[in-house]
C-alpha cells in the first residue's frame, strides 16, 4: 500500500480533526453541550474522511462487508453545526430527546444504503466499490449527494440566520460585544459552507476533462481545513466567555413588537438622559441594558423600545456614543498632559482597543490617536 502526497495530508487531516474531537469532548471550559456538539462535529467530518481514505486505499476490497460506513456521515454536518449554534446563543439550551429528529435522514439513507450493499455477494460488493472509487456511478445515484449538499445548505443558512437575529439582540442588551458577537462562530460556518461547496465543485471537475487537476483541488481543500483547525478555531476556543450565550427570553424579547405609542418616550429619555449626565453609567464597562434599567427603575423592554424608537439607536450605539465623547473631552482637555490615549479608553468604559478604535472612528471620523494630534496641531498655531 503506497502514500502520496495527498494520502499523507489526508492521514494527517483525519488525525487532526479525532484529536480535536478529542480536545473538545475532555474540555471542561465553556459549556460542555457546546464543546460536545463541536466535537461531534469534528468527529463525523472526521470519520467520513476516514472512511473515503479506507475506500481509496483498498482496504474495504479485503473486507467488503466493512464498506460504505462512512458515507452518508455528511448529514450530521448540518444538524450538529446548527445546535451547536443553538446551544452557543441559548444560555439556558439542553439537549432534548427531539433533537435526535434531526439525524433521522442519516439513519434512514445509511440504513438503506447498507441493507442495499449487504444483500449484494461479495463479488458485486467490491465491483461497487470499485465504481465508486472511479466515480463513474449511475447519475441518479448524484441525486442523493445533491440532497445531502442542499441539506447541508439549508441547516448552515438557518445557523447564520440565528446568529444575525442574536447580534441583533445583542446590541440592545450589552454595551461591550467584542467577546460576545460570535464572529468566530459565523466564520466556521461560512468555512465549512465554502469547503463542502468546492468539494461538491470536485465531484463536478471529476466528470470533464479537467479531472486530472482534481487532485490539487483536494489537496487545496485538506490544506485549507488544517489551516482552519490549528489558527482559527482552537484560537477561538481558548476564551471563556464565548459560550455565554443569551437567555431564550432575552432572545424572544427582541421579536416582540413595541407596546408603546412613540410619544410616551419623552418622559423616560429626559430622565435617562438627566441620569446619563450626572451619574455616568457608561463609565462601567459592562453595563448591559438590564443593568441600566434597573438603576432607572424601569422595565428593559420599555427602556430599549425608548431608544429604539425615540432615538433611533440601539443600546450598543446609545452608550458607547457617550464613552467617545467622554474620550474626547479627555483627549482635549485632560489636565495630565502624559495622558495616553489606552489610559483614556479605560477610563471612559471600553476594555478592548480594537473596538475604541473602531467606534471612536465611526462617530468621528478619525482613530483617537489621530483625533488627538489634530487637536494638539490646533493649539500650536
Amino acid at each position: 500500500m503506497s502514500f502520496n502526497f495527498t494520502d499523507i495530508l489526508l492521514c494527517f487531516t483525519i488525525f487532526q480533526l479525532l484529536f480535536v474531537s478529542l480536545f473538545l469532548f475532555s474540555l471542561d471550559r465553556g459549556k460542555r453541550v457546546s464543546n460536545g456538539l463541536l466535537g461531534g462535529f469534528f468527529l463525523s467530518f472526521g470519520l467520513n474522511l476516514l472512511d473515503a481514505l479506507l475506500l481509496l486505499k483498498g482496504v474495504y476490497f479485503a473486507y467488503p462487508a466493512w464498506g460504505l460506513w462512512g458515507t452518508n456521515m455528511a448529514l450530521l454536518f448540518g444538524p450538529l453545526l446548527y445546535l451547536h449554534t443553538q446551544s452557543v446563543i441559548y444560555r439556558d439550551f439542553r439537549l432534548k430527546f427531539y433533537h435526535i429528529a434531526h439525524a433521522l435522514p442519516f439513519f434512514l439513507l445509511t440504513g438503506f444504503m447498507l441493507f442495499g450493499f449487504h444483500s449484494l455477494s461479495a463479488g458485486q460488493q467490491q465491483q461497487m466499490l470499485r465504481t465508486i472509487i472511479a466515480e463513474q456511478l449511475p447519475r441518479t445515484f448524484y441525486l442523493g449527494t445533491a440532497f445531502i449538499f442542499c441539506h447541508f445548505i439549508t441547516y448552515l443558512t438557518v445557523s447564520l440566520r440565528l446568529i444575525r437575529r442574536y447580534r441583533h439582540t445583542l446590541v440592545n442588551q450589552f454595551s461591550a460585544v467584542q467577546n460576545k458577537n460570535l464572529n468566530w462562530l459565523a466564520s466556521t460556518i461560512l468555512f465549512f459552507l465554502m469547503f463542502v461547496g468546492l468539494s461538491s465543485l470536485r465531484s463536478v471537475i471529476v466528470q470533464t476533462p479537467l479531472a486530472r487537476h482534481q487532485w490539487l483541488i483536494l489537496a487545496g481543500l485538506l490544506l485549507a481545513l488544517l489551516w482552519f483547525i490549528n489558527r482559527f478555531l482552537l484560537k477561538a476556543l481558548r476564551s471563556p466567555d464565548l459560550f455565554a450565550g443569551l437567555t431564550t427570553d432575552q432572545l424572544a424579547e427582541s421579536d416582540r413588537p413595541a407596546s408603546l405609542p412613540a410619544t410616551d418616550h419623552a418622559p423616560l429619555l429626559e430622565q435617562l438622559a438627566t441620569y446619563m449626565q450626572v451619574q455616568q453609567p457608561y463609565l462601567e464597562p459592562e453595563l448591559t441594558l438590564d443593568d441600566l434599567a434597573r438603576q432607572l427603575n424601569v422595565r428593559p423592554k420599555a427602556l430599549s423600545t425608548a431608544l429604539n424608537e425615540g432615538l433611533g439607536q440601539h443600546f450598543f450605539d446609545y452608550i458607547n456614543r457617550y464613552r467617545v465623547d467622554a474620550a474626547k473631552h479627555l483627549l482635549t482637555n485632560s489636565p495630565d498632559p502624559k495622558l495616553t490615549v489606552l489610559e483614556v479608553m479605560y477610563q471612559v468604559g471600553f476594555n478592548s482597543k480594537s473596538s475604541f478604535n473602531t467606534l471612536f472612528r465611526k462617530y468621528t471620523g478619525q482613530t483617537p490617536s489621530a483625533f488627538r494630534k489634530s487637536i494638539i496641531s490646533r493649539s500650536t498655531l
